[in-house]
């Protein structure tokens, strides 16, 4: 999903990450995720993508759920959640250590944090289906499933 904020929008979750420059060879990484939806749902397969310099050359990271790594070819932390129940809070800390270069570099233009999951019978809007009716429509023959076939070869002998 993507969600742009807007009046009379509920987000499922807010991301509040701190990411503090410590010098020219640290960034220190704070981040902090809060479910906010209701708590009879569970969200799954959350990914979040912190973005982090491109001098970065390895991390330390410690996630109070889930599983947190530095994926140089994204250029981003990666911290994935199997599973986040609503209005839980969840939380990432860690520093990641930078290549020190000789020349002047130019200021790090801080890309914005990244976040996907699923939240089933979830609805942004608010909106609630109460009652679905399925109707058949006179004269229109319903797809038939397709049934796997035998296959026509012989099975191969074994030989005693």
């Amino acid at each position: 999903m993507r969600y742009r904020c807007a009046d009379g929008v509920s987000l499922p979750f807010r991301l509040l990450p701190l990411v503090t420059e410590v010098g020219r060879t640290r960034v220190e990484v704070s981040v902090k995720l809060r479910a906010a939806f209701d708590p009879s749902l569970t969200a799954t397969s959350v990914v979040v993508l912190i973005p982090v310099p491109p001098t970065a050359a390895a991390a330390d990271l410690h996630a109070s759920h889930g599983k947190a790594k530095y994926d140089p070819k994204k250029g981003a932390l990666v911290w994935k959640i199997a599973r986040l129940a609503g209005g839980a809070d969840a939380a990432l800390a860690g520093a990641v250590r930078l290549v020190s270069t000789t020349r002047d570099a130019k200021p790090w233009a801080r890309p914005p944090a990244s976040l996907s999951f699923q939240v089933p019978m979830f609805s942004a809007s608010g909106l609630r289906i109460q009652y679905l009716k399925v109707r058949r429509v006179v004269g229109v023959a319903p797809t038939p499933t397709p049934t796997p076939t035998p296959d026509p070869r012989p099975p191969p002998r074994t030989d005693p």
